[in-house]
């Protein structure tokens, strides 16, 4: 009788667990959502970040992530590149789930352990992809400029010898420290175009 009732209860929770529109949860950092279509929503930990597949620790150990030149890596909204991603950080992904064991296609993985932030100022100095800002208030900022950052200049998108000392700027990136921010986008120009653009007040 007892291994009946054991047998049942094991089938119960392999029902609950795998029904297409069941949702686990097994904490508020490792959860999965999957509807009828098999479309999944993963959020874990990373555990490796490169070569393929990716290693995301969730609900029910390490899942295989696989992505694609379509994937969508973000930070928020906005994209940043895996240089600036590390194991540890997490994440939340969205795509197929395969039929093979704890498998996804991802469209889009969004890391949210990445803090982003916005500096507006003057140019200082540039040293390489490096400029020195001189923040609004007074402070000074290092701003990195990825070699995937979009730098806009006029309403195109320009290469950073563009840049100058002197000139006005807003940078949006992800903070590396108190001083330091990577750049994913790089607006150059008058304070006006930020005003317009509702950045600055």
């Amino acid at each position: 009788m007892k291994r009946v009732q054991y047998v049942f209860i094991c089938l119960v929770f392999v029902l609950t667990v795998f029904s297409p529109t069941s949702f686990v949860r097994a904490s508020s950092t490792y959860n999965i959502t999957v509807d009828e279509s098999g479309n999944a929503r993963l959020q874990g930990l990373v555990q490796r970040i490169t070569p393929q597949p990716m290693f995301v620790h969730s609900w029910a150990g390490d899942w295989s992530i696989f992505t694609s030149a379509q994937t969508r890596f973000l930070a928020g909204s906005h994209y940043v590149p895996l240089n600036l991603w590390k194991s540890g950080d997490t994440v939340i992904v969205n795509g197929k789930i395969r039929s093979s064991q704890r498998t996804i296609d991802a469209d889009k993985i969004n890391n949210i352990s990445l803090k982003l932030a916005t500096v507006v100022g003057k140019i200082i100095s540039i040293a390489g992809n490096v400029l020195t800002v001189s923040k609004d208030g007074g402070a000074s900022a290092r701003i990195t400029v990825d070699s995937t950052a979009r730098i806009i200049l006029a309403g195109r998108q320009v290469p950073i010898s563009e840049a100058r000392p002197g000139m006005r700027m807003w940078a949006r990136g992800v903070v590396m420290s108190a001083t330091d921010l990577t750049a994913v986008r790089v607006d150059l120009g008058e304070l006006k175009r930020f005003v317009a653009k509702g950045i600055v007040s």
